[in-house]
């Protein structure tokens, strides 16, 4: 080959390269500005982070990180009304099996013993899961592999201030079997990534306790119990506009002038004694057992909240109480039969006293004449009239 030939065999490698780097480079754009597919399916490997939302279902939706970041947990923003962004999801499937996925966004609610939920597939959404748009509804992902998932959020111009919650939700198709074990139900196998957007302006964080209810087991046996076993149910509400996380919930039982007799402290730990947050205007019914407490006669139950912000950080706080009747079922016992058996000696006191009958005598009276015999004389008989 001479050196010209050469020459331009080195040039059109050169151009070919150029071209290939530029074809990479603008695929790699495309992915970030939300085009209308997925990312091709990419190799998950074993050294992929699960993260928080591992599950016995075999997969995973988790927010996109760049190699070597900090690990996200949620899709968490904050943004003014009328503001929009793209992001990214995970979706990975851990098993060895093909899987077809249903990907669509979802409003967020608190159930009534504090779990967090999201609406179902074919329910309407009617906050910030209007706001989230995805490239596709199925998606289908081979095993061990994961697709990166553009996901677009724009916040209304009309948007209230405060925190709205969603979620980008992955459910798994399957066919409509159901077993023996599912009580006739159809199983949905369902995971989702949190979305927080709190839009910007006047936030209140706050919360209220309310319909505390006191229940003390019914009456104990025998009737000399010198305690009664006390359970307290309450309400808490969120009020406020934004979110609260669940530090501690302190539950008291006093006396009259505020003498303590029984309190229990249930921490939002990952024992899980309390749900770790309280969306905006949800609110939660908790039970807890106190213990047996001295039957006192009027006692207050007082429960006692505390929670942060967990944007800003502020502390929130709320209490309330309720007063009820704690019956000393040993000193009612013994009044009842101290007077019974004051009424019982009474009455045998009574009937042994003997009976006097003072009543005065009075003699009758005459409503006629009274005529007495006289003697009677020789010659006849005659008769004296008094009158």
């Amino acid at each position: 080959m001479t050196h010209r030939a050469r020459v331009l065999t080195t040039t059109r490698t050169k151009h070919l390269l150029s071209s290939l780097c530029w074809l990479s480079v603008a695929a790699a754009i495309g992915v970030l500005l939300g085009f209308a597919q997925p990312a091709a399916a990419q190799d998950a490997g074993p050294s992929q982070p699960v993260g928080p939302n591992s599950n016995s279902f075999g997969f995973t939706v988790r927010p996109f990180v760049e190699e070597n970041s900090v690990p996200r947990d949620f899709l968490d923003y904050q943004m003014p009304a009328g503001q929009s962004l793209v992001d990214q999801v995970t979706v990975a499937n851990l098993t060895d099996d093909e899987k077809t996925f249903y990907l669509y966004p979802a409003d967020a609610y608190d159930t009534a013993s504090g779990g967090f939920a999201l609406r179902q597939r074919t329910d309407p959404q009617e906050d910030a899961g209007t706001w989230i748009k995805l490239p596709v509804t199925t998606y289908t992902i081979p095993p061990r592999s994961a697709a990166l998932v553009p996901v677009e959020l724009s916040v209304p111009p009309d948007a209230t201030p405060g925190d709205h919650v969603a979620g980008v939700v992955a459910e798994e198709v399957v066919a409509p079997t159901t077993t023996k074990d599912s009580g006739g139900l159809q199983q949905i196998h369902r995971v989702a990534a949190r979305v927080y957007v709190r839009v910007a302006g006047p936030a209140a964080a706050q919360l209220q306790v309310s319909q505390i209810a006191v229940n003390q087991g019914g009456l104990r046996w025998p009737l000399l119990a010198s305690s009664n076993d006390v359970t307290v149910t309450y309400t808490i509400t969120n009020t406020g506009n934004v979110r609260v996380s669940l530090n501690s919930v302190k539950i008291e039982v006093s006396a009259l002038f505020g003498v303590s007799l029984k309190s229990f402290t249930a921490a939002g730990d990952s024992r899980g004694a309390l749900p770790p947050e309280l969306l905006p205007k949800s609110r939660i019914v908790l039970t807890q057992h106190v213990g047996s407490v001295k039957p006192l006669i009027r006692l207050t139950a007082r429960v006692s909240v505390e929670g942060t912000d967990p944007v800003s950080n502020s502390p929130v706080r709320a209490s309330a109480s309720n007063q009820f009747w704690a019956v000393p079922w040993a000193i009612v016992a013994l009044l009842v039969a101290g007077l019974l058996a004051w009424w019982v000696r009474r009455r045998r006191r009574r009937d042994r006293q003997p009976s006097s009958d003072n009543t005065p005598v009075t003699e009758p009276t005459a409503e006629h004449e009274v005529l007495e015999p006289v003697g009677v004389g020789q010659g006849g008989t005659s008769s004296v009239s008094e009158g």
